[in-house]
């Protein structure tokens, strides 16, 4: 059976931190957690054998929806914190065109399959 789950990302220390919660549907309703700062859908095939549950892996993800961020080209970037910024060359260095500030003051890869949602 084919289970839904949304997961909710947090900044953390040199990794992003997250939290999951199972969902009817990527269409059911939950509450978004205020120190997060976006979240994507994925699902698991979970499978009883016995009276033992199997679980697979994450799949069909979906892109990141960020809260409230703002988005930067990798020209804006350059401009605004310089050629020499970490951020600069980070983005330069694994070919991201764009990046998004998060409401938590930290820095993402945008790509084509995320949105940015405005509250």
């Amino acid at each position: 059976m084919l289970k839904h789950y949304v997961r909710f990302c947090y900044p953390g220390v040199l990794v992003n931190e997250y939290s999951d919660l199972k969902i009817k549907s990527r269409d059911s309703e939950f509450d978004i957690p205020k120190n997060c700062f976006g979240y994507y859908f994925f699902d698991k095939e979970q499978i009883k054998k016995k009276k033992e549950i199997l679980t697979g892996k994450e799949k069909n993800n979906s892109g990141m929806s960020y809260i409230n961020g703002k988005i930067f080209t990798k020209s804006e970037v350059k401009e605004l914190y310089g050629e020499e910024s970490n951020l600069y060359r980070n983005m330069k260095g694994n070919n991201y065109k764009r990046v998004i500030k998060t409401r938590c003051n930290n820095f993402q890869p945008f790509s084509n399959k995320d949105k940015n949602i405005i509250e």
